[in-house]
Order: structure tokens, then sequence, then C-alpha cells
């Protein structure tokens, strides 16, 4: 038997900058800047059981 468990922790910043151009000018545009900034959190576990009876096939779950 055997078992496991993970936790994982991501900030991510996305660093885009969008600018525009308007009459020649490159005005930064807010609204579409860093739209990918997130946190991401993931748990797991996991379990691992195999069996083997003496007239019987492996079981494993």
């Amino acid at each position: 038997m055997s078992s496991g468990i993970k936790f994982s922790n991501v900030k991510t910043e996305s660093g885009i900058f969008q600018n525009d151009i308007i009459d020649g000018e490159e005005v930064p545009n807010e609204g579409n800047t860093n739209i990918l900034d997130y946190d991401e959190d993931v748990y797991a576990a996991f379990l691992d059981y195999s069996y083997r009876g003496e007239n019987s096939p492996l079981i494993q779950a």
C-alpha cells in the first residue's frame, strides 16, 4: 500500500502591457493590461492498494 499528498501554490503575473496608438502617440490601455494575474491552489491525495489471494487474480484499487 502506498499513499501521498501534494499541495501546490502558483502565483502568476502576466506582465502584459497594452499600448494603443492614438493620433500617432502611444497611450497605455489600462483596461487590457495585466489581465492574467491569478493565484492558484491545488490539493491532491492518493491511496494505492493491491491484494493477491491464494487462488485469485491480483486486485488493485
